[in-house]
């Protein structure tokens, strides 16, 4: 039995307010974005051609972009230049929010391309081709388990970590001083 689009996001919240901005420079492909967008629930999805289109679609919105999905591979911005130039902004609540959530849905499937991503300040990465399983498991991830906001000189983004690992070492302070090697 085929699942429905709508069926494979069924938050307790309303759809229909989230405002998705699309930068694809692949008409085919932008298309298809929207339509599965609508086919999950979301009314409010604008479409650019590229980084640059998108920066200025951010800046002249106005209402604010909640979740930005967009391609690596665009001319003259790129997907990767566009998610630094957005992380980059100081001050969150102006018409970009520098914390949005961002979606990289893009064709390059090396590691060494899906680290550069989240080092850029990615929240999630879908490859393409992809399935509409994959893409609402990685919206339902960024708007219902957003992960804490991560601001120093090196990097602003979402927290890199994607698991909690157990401290593999003895906790010191239960330590007697005998027993703590100096």
């Amino acid at each position: 039995m085929a699942t429905s689009p709508t069926s494979l996001i069924q938050p307790s919240y309303s759809l229909l307010q989230v405002h998705i901005l699309i930068a694809e420079d692949d008409g085919f492909m932008g298309r298809l974005l929207t339509n599965a967008l609508h086919d999950i629930g979301f009314r409010r999805v604008t479409a650019a051609r590229n980084g640059e289109e998108a920066m200025l679609a951010l800046k002249k919105s106005d209402e604010p972009v909640d979740i930005l999905l967009t391609d690596w591979r665009m001319e003259p911005v790129s997907g990767l230049d566009l998610t630094t130039a957005i992380r980059s902004l100081a001050v969150p609540g102006g018409r970009v929010n520098p914390r949005m959530p961002i979606v990289m849905v893009t064709g390059c499937s090396e590691s060494h391309h899906v680290m550069a991503a989240r080092d850029a300040g990615v929240t999630e990465y879908v490859i393409k081709p992809f399935t509409m399983k994959a893409l609402c498991a990685k919206l339902r991830a960024a708007i219902e388990q957003p992960r804490p906001f991560i601001e120093c000189s090196q990097y602003r983004g979402p927290d890199r970590r994607r698991r909690a690992e157990p401290i593999s070492f003895p906790c010191r302070r239960q330590l007697t001083p005998a027993q703590v090697a100096v």
